[in-house]
């Protein structure tokens, strides 16, 4: 606990005229008052010598002066003898001590600061001022002589309490003999802040710090630990640091969403030989647009198989990326073979036909007596009856295959 006691005396200025020469009288000096503190008085020697030095330097009749304390001058007569005046001027004086109570607080609470002020005359209310290490000023007015005066601060940070100036009622600043002028207040936790991105697009994550990192230990909304997490999510987070003291400070930070739902691609992801496949992205009205290809349009058109990648770029700056394999699948075929390549007028024959592709196969065949057939086979292979007409002329038996589709893809 610290003391500051303000000791005011207010002391008539003293002249002790003195002859220096009985030949020459000693001067009268004019303008002796209580000085206050940055408020500069003129002394004034009586008139009538012929020459005046005073004992600040001047050599004129006046001299300003800022610093109360004795002074002296000297004055020569007409007749050569010279005789000296001295004054001593006083000042409104203080010497002040600080009653400090609780120095060791938490951020967000207060401390008293006391204040006492003795004087051997009267001439409050006194106002006083504090000068802070953090900056700026605290101004408070003791109203009677010695009480004890008491105010309440309640600094963020640690903070340094230093009188700047007493000034009583008639508006006189008083020169201050340093005796304990100053007192500290110390504050444990502080004020933190939370730096982090303000926003975050879709997949994307951020970094969050406490700052100042001067703290025990840090408890986050999330469950998480440590002067600095990692989010992937928009949303409110908040942290509570605790110190060595036990004070605890907080801090929250909103993180905004920014961005759509991510991109897909649409379209499919198999088209049959020698045709083509539209791929199309979906998923928000978004500014660019590029490909893997090249293109930079919402759809594009391919007539290859392979990997096709988008990344688009949204309004809030915010990227996606979306990929997908397309199969190029080739067109089904088959070949026919005869059980018995000889066959007699009126007489069938067993026809194998033979697929590549995937199953179910479906195929369209003339058959010379019946015309145009349609049949489904469930495998890579499969078999049906072709006849001749009775009295049909020697010949070639043709099977024309006219159609023919597999699981994907079809051709004529």
């Amino acid at each position: 606990m610290k003391t500051f006691i303000l000791l005011l005396t207010t002391i008539t200025a003293l002249l002790l005229p003195l002859i220096g020469n009985s030949q020459c009288s000693a001067p009268t000096i004019s303008g002796i008052q209580v000085m206050c503190s940055g408020q500069p008085i003129t002394l004034t020697a009586s008139s009538g010598y012929s020459n005046y030095t005073w004992s600040n330097g001047a050599n004129t009749q006046s001299t300003t002066i800022s610093i109360p304390g004795p002074y002296q001058v000297t004055v020569t007569c007409s007749n050569g003898s010279t005789a000296i005046g001295f004054v001593n001027v006083q000042g409104f004086t203080t010497g002040i001590a600080v009653v400090g109570g609780n120095e060791n607080i938490c951020a967000g609470q207060c401390a008293p600061i006391n204040v006492l002020l003795t004087n051997s005359g009267n001439s409050g209310p006194y106002t006083i001022v504090l000068e802070l290490s953090t900056g700026g000023t605290l101004t408070f007015v003791e109203n009677g002589i010695g009480n004890l005066t008491t105010i309440s601060v309640c600094p963020t940070e640690t903070t340094t309490y230093t009188v700047s100036s007493v000034t009583n009622s008639q508006g006189c600043v008083a020169f201050i003999n340093p005796i304990l002028l100053s007192d500290i207040v110390n504050v444990g936790g502080g004020l933190i802040n939370i730096d982090g991105p303000p926003s975050l697009c879709p997949g994307e994550t951020g970094a969050l710090t406490v700052t100042p990192n001067n703290a025990n230990s840090y408890i986050w909304s999330n469950g998480a630990s440590g002067s600095t997490i990692n989010i992937s999510n928009p949303g409110t987070y908040s942290v509570t640091a605790t110190y060595s003291g036990g004070c605890t400070s907080t801090a929250s930070i909103v993180v905004q969403g920014a961005g759509g739902a991510p991109p897909t691609i649409a379209g499919g992801t198999t088209f049959c030989e020698n045709s083509n496949l539209t791929l199309t992205v979906q998923g928000g009205n978004y500014m660019a647009y590029n490909w893997s290809n090249g293109e930079t349009t919402p759809s594009i058109t391919i007539n290859q198989g392979g990997t096709y990648s988008v990344t688009v770029t949204g309004n809030s700056g915010c990227t996606g990326v979306a990929s997908t394999t397309i199969t190029e699948r080739p067109l089904p075929a088959v070949t026919f073979s005869a059980a018995n390549p000889d066959v007699c007028a009126g007489a069938c024959t067993t026809v194998t036909a033979s697929f590549t592709g995937t199953a179910p196969f479906t195929l369209t065949y003339i058959n010379p007596v019946s015309g145009a057939v349609t049949q489904t086979f469930s495998g890579n292979t499969g078999t049906f009856q072709v006849c001749t007409a009775a009295g049909a002329l020697p010949g070639s038996l043709v099977v024309q295959a006219t159609a023919l589709s597999d699981g994907f893809c079809a051709c004529d």
